[in-house]
């Protein structure tokens, strides 16, 4: 059974179905969001990725809903499963931007990726 309180993203680096790496939240989260705002190369999972490749950076709803890769919600009744299969999604990105420009701002760019514990944002 899949852990409701993890949250799983799909990042896509291209325009066929199979060109995107899925990631847990955390660390991987800020390389990626890091990669894509900057357009530096990085690893994720076991893809390595250029950064100016990367297209989205979404929730992956398939993980929770036990959908295979290549189906979409196409209407309610996926959305009401996506509503009581996932966990919340909404401000997530916006939260790992602001620790993304917390840690630039104070030249800790090392410990992006790290997924570092920032008392200053809690």
């Amino acid at each position: 059974m899949i852990d409701k309180n993890k949250r799983y993203w799909k990042i896509k680096f291209g325009h066929k179905p199979t060109e995107y790496v899925s990631i847990e939240e955390g660390g991987e989260l800020e390389k990626a969001i890091y990669a894509m705002m900057t357009g530096t190369p990085t690893q994720l999972g076991n893809k390595f990725v250029k950064g100016t490749h990367i297209m989205s950076i979404e929730p992956n709803y398939h993980i929770h809903a036990g959908w295979n890769d290549f189906y979409e919600p196409t209407d309610g009744n996926d959305w009401a499963q996506i509503k009581r299969d996932c966990p919340e999604y909404d401000g997530v990105l916006e939260d790992f931007k602001t620790r993304i420009y917390y840690l630039k701002e104070n030249n800790k760019l090392d410990l992006i990726g790290k997924n570092v514990d920032i008392k200053e944002l809690n």
